[in-house]
């Protein structure tokens, strides 16, 4: 294989809040980076969140600042945006609400989603 071949999936570009700051350094993309994604879980361990969701499921504020940046952030490095990994998926069915428009990608808990999650697709 030759060298710088090989394609960075994803950048995790808001896993602490400091990374929030820094997300004009994705510009321009190296040329091996395809996609940017952002942390969810890492993010709310840096903050000292008890929780990251609304009782309906959609993200709390703090998130959805973070999802929208990093949208913005790949769109700005013309990179693909992956969306965050749904740490709480537990065997039930991928919500469709959650497979996003605007991110053509997820971040996989482990190796037995991507079958449920192209079963979906």
């Amino acid at each position: 294989m030759a060298q710088g071949t090989v394609k960075l999936g994803g950048g995790f570009s808001t896993e602490t809040p400091t990374a929030m700051f820094n997300l004009g350094s994705y510009i321009p993309a190296h040329s091996r980076l395809v996609g940017l994604t952002w942390g969810a879980e890492d993010l709310g361990a840096a903050i000292g969140a008890t929780g990251n969701k609304e009782l309906d499921g959609s993200w709390t504020f703090p998130y959805k600042v973070a999802r929208a940046q990093c949208l913005f952030a790949a769109a700005a490095a013309e990179v693909a945006p992956i969306d965050t990994l749904y740490a709480r998926l537990q065997g039930r069915r991928w919500p469709r609400a959650l497979l996003s428009r605007s991110a053509p990608g997820r971040v996989l808990p482990d190796e037995l989603q991507s079958t449920r999650i192209k079963s979906l697709l």
